[in-house]
């Protein structure tokens, strides 16, 4: 199915849009950013576009998430939307066709949510969990426990799994069905809850791919990096999507970033 990736920013998406170089040199892809500001990464987004990509930048008057996401759907030309956040970065390559082709069968779809935030002593429920697992780990068990059974779609349960909780890190919906209630985001209100899971549910039933993941660092800054285990650890699973990401964050370490 024809798909738009979509990224909706403050501005600051560098790493993220680094992160979608090996994605572009596998499929190039139409790129739209919808942000308040211009996006920063105009080297980066020159890159892509020389990769065959097209990149179109939407400018909203604030980014209320809520109206962020109906801009990203409203303004989407193509048959399915992915959105990732500006704090996310998606794996393996391949992985945007996949979620993509997913849409045919389910109304949304969505990758595995996977932490990458260093935390010696996380809020339950946000462990680091980098392996596949089964729905009798005992992490997984206090997870669940903890955040209600939509939780699991944090976790690689070694299949895919059905959800209606819809993650706001990573998704992919059809378009034409998603636009049936971009109405009531256009107006969202804090006490309305969570946008992107009151949108799942509306939706209705959507699939969790088990083997395709999101790595969300969540108010990216190189020490959340920690050029140790997290850094290694993705290194070593996805060189191409690590390199990206991990080389502009030594370079904002050490003052050196250069949108070229």
């Amino acid at each position: 199915m024809d798909y738009e990736v979509s990224i909706a920013t403050r501005g600051d998406c560098d790493a993220a849009l680094a992160a979608l170089i090996p994605h572009a040199a596998s499929e190039p892809f139409k790129l739209r950013l919808v942000t308040p500001a211009p996006p920063s990464g105009a080297g980066i987004i020159e890159t892509l576009g020389r990769m065959g990509c097209t990149v179109e930048v939407t400018l909203v008057d604030s980014l209320n998430l809520a109206r962020a996401r109906a801009r990203q759907i409203d303004a989407c030309r193509a048959e399915v939307l992915v959105s990732i956040d500006d704090d996310a970065a998606l794996a393996p390559v391949g992985a945007i066709r996949r979620l993509a082709d997913a849409v045919s069968d389910y109304p949304w779809a969505a990758p595995v949510v996977r932490f990458v935030q260093n935390h010696r002593n996380p809020p339950v429920g946000h462990t680091e969990i980098w392996e596949p697992t089964d729905e009798h780990d005992p992490r997984v068990v206090s997870a669940v426990a903890a955040q209600g059974t939509g939780w699991r779609r944090v976790f690689d349960l070694s299949h895919d799994i059905q959800s209606t909780q819809l993650p706001g890190t990573c998704f992919v919906v059809n378009v034409a069905t998603a636009r049936q209630h971009t109405a009531l985001l256009r107006e969202w209100r804090p006490d309305l809850g969570s946008e992107d899971v009151w949108l799942g549910a509306k939706l209705g039933t959507g699939l969790i791919l088990h083997d395709v993941y999101a790595y969300h660092w969540g108010n990216w800054s190189p020490g959340k990096w920690n050029a140790g285990f997290v850094a290694s650890q993705l290194a070593e699973r996805f060189p191409s999507v690590y390199h990206s990401v991990a080389t502009l964050a030594r370079e904002e370490e050490h003052g050196q970033h250069s949108t070229g």
